[in-house]
């Protein structure tokens, strides 16, 4: 239990309450610029659906339309009923990462 402290505070010694507070504020910022991207690449969308062009470029930007097609994927759970899907498994290794999630109150 020592342990698992001893890693917590360490790991807390690191952000101040000025960088949390960035943090928030960055996160606050980028659900912004994630919903204006959404709405702007939906109008986009729309646009290219009801045009024979599908692209667009000038001295500063590139606009490419692709449309949707339908994809292939496989039934892992079916493969599971049948007792297959162990053979066809592969694994591999992740990379390490950290993941931070500011808190609101």
């Amino acid at each position: 239990m020592n342990e698992i402290i001893n890693y917590e505070e360490k790991a807390l010694s690191l952000f101040t309450d000025e960088d949390i507070e960035k943090l928030r504020k960055f996160n606050e910022l980028e659900a912004q610029v994630k919903m204006i991207k959404k709405q702007r690449d939906e109008a986009l969308k729309e646009i290219f659906r009801n045009s024979e062009q599908k692209s667009f470029e000038n001295d500063q930007i590139k606009i490419m339309y692709v449309k949707s097609k339908p994809r292939r994927t496989v039934d892992t759970e079916k493969m599971k009923s049948e007792g297959i899907y162990e053979f066809y498994l592969k694994e591999g290794e992740p990379t390490e990462s950290i993941r931070i999630e500011v808190k609101y109150e």
